[in-house]
């Protein structure tokens, strides 16, 4: 179950937490009783809000979408082409145990794929991204150690 609020976020601003448990039609049912202290958020940033996921998918493509923007600030940026504010990368969720064998939600995000057709072999795209010209798709592999962060600008 996702629970979207705003204030309250993780990060200040808009946040969404979700829970594990079971949905009959009727009633949820969280498959253990959350504590205060280990809520689970949907991501750690201020600007993730509304999240709806796809029908009409399979359980093992669950796909959540959600609207990138703040209402801390939200209302106060011109608007662009009418909205405000833009959709997130869509992300595929799944359950996977974590240490304790405890289900927490996993999410990998949904991109297409650059086919060999699409690239250019005279471009190095690695370290030269300043020469790239117009849209590209960029894979980008992290592994981190406990308590690393990484960002991409």
């Amino acid at each position: 179950m996702l629970v979207s609020m705003y204030p309250g976020g993780v990060a200040g601003g808009s946040g969404t937490q979700y829970f594990v448990g079971h949905f009959d039609g009727t009633v949820f049912t969280p498959l253990r009783r959350p504590q205060a202290t280990d809520i689970a958020w949907l991501d750690h940033g201020p600007d993730h809000y509304a999240g709806v996921t796809f029908f009409g998918l399979p359980d093992d493509e669950r796909t959540l979408i959600g609207w990138m923007s703040n209402w801390d600030y939200a209302a106060k940026l011109p608007p662009l082409d009418g909205t405000r504010g833009q959709m997130t990368i869509p992300r595929r969720l799944r359950l996977t145990p974590d240490a304790v064998g405890q289900p927490v939600l996993a999410q990998e995000p949904v991109l297409p794929a650059l086919t060999w057709a699409q690239r250019s072999p005279t471009t190095e795209v690695w370290p030269a991204f300043g020469s790239l010209v117009g849209p590209c798709v960029v894979d980008v592999g992290l592994c981190l150690g406990e308590g690393a962060r990484a960002g991409i600008r």
